[in-house]
Formats: structure tokens, sequence, C-alpha cells
């Protein structure tokens, strides 16, 4: 076997790798793109509107009262407390 012959082998095997290497690439990018459309439609189905606006902001205010009172148990706790 020549110089060349092993220059051609080695070259195509070069282009051979390239090409498969850019081909995974491309399936990925492609599979990317389906998934980013995937979660458009997903997030533009799954929103808050308008009318559940109150009813959403009304149990999060219930959700912050209870969150006060037991702080407010906690600190009361703590005042009470007598460092030895």
């Amino acid at each position: 076997m020549d110089w060349q012959t092993a220059i051609n082998f080695g070259g195509s095997a070069l282009i051979a790798a390239i090409g498969w290497f850019a081909r995974q690439l491309w399936t990925a990018v492609d599979n990317l793109k389906k998934d980013v459309t995937d979660l458009g439609l997903h997030v533009s189905e799954n929103y808050a509107k308008k009318a559940e606006i109150p009813t959403l902001k009304t149990d999060l205010d219930k959700r912050f009262d209870r969150i006060e009172v037991l702080l407010d148990k906690v600190y009361t706790k703590i005042d009470a407390k007598v460092d030895k």
C-alpha cells in the first residue's frame, strides 16, 4: 500500500466521521425544535385565565394569613423563652 492510498483511506474515514457527527447534530436540532413547539403549545393551554385570578388571589391571601399566624406563634414562643 502506497502513501496515496493510505491518505485516501484516512481522508475518507475522516469525512465519514464528520458526516456522521453532522447528522447527529442535525437530528438533535430537529428534536429540540419539536420540543420547543410542543412546550409552546403546552404553555398556551395551561395559563391562568383572567376569570381565575381573583380566586387564586384569595387562596394566596388565605395561605399567607395562615403563615403570618404561625410566625406570630413562633415569635411569641421565642419572646417567652428565658435564657439561662
